[in-house]
């Protein structure tokens, strides 16, 4: 779901791509609802795809480093670990 506003959609098939513009308008059922409710609202949701597609890009790293770790000691896999992720 996005804010109310004016957005461009895209279609792409078979080798072609339409573009057409359109006016996504507030539900009028939200009437306590502001747009800078809704606008957060988004900022929030892609902030958290966004968090959860980089804790999904960590486990497939871990998994891959997970058969080294079986000849690894413990001080390695400190070092192996904030390889994959600093510390902030």
């Amino acid at each position: 779901m996005v804010p109310p506003g004016q957005y461009q959609v895209r279609l792409t098939a078979g080798g072609h791509t339409l573009t057409q513009p359109i006016v996504v308008k507030k539900d009028a059922r939200l009437t306590k609802v502001s747009d800078a409710d809704l606008a957060a609202q988004f900022s929030f949701a892609t902030e958290l795809g966004a968090a959860f597609s980089q804790a999904s890009d960590m486990v497939v790293r871990i998994r891959r480093l997970k058969p080294r770790s079986r000849h690894t000691s413990i001080d390695d896999m400190e070092v192996i670990c904030l390889d994959i992720h600093p510390c902030r």
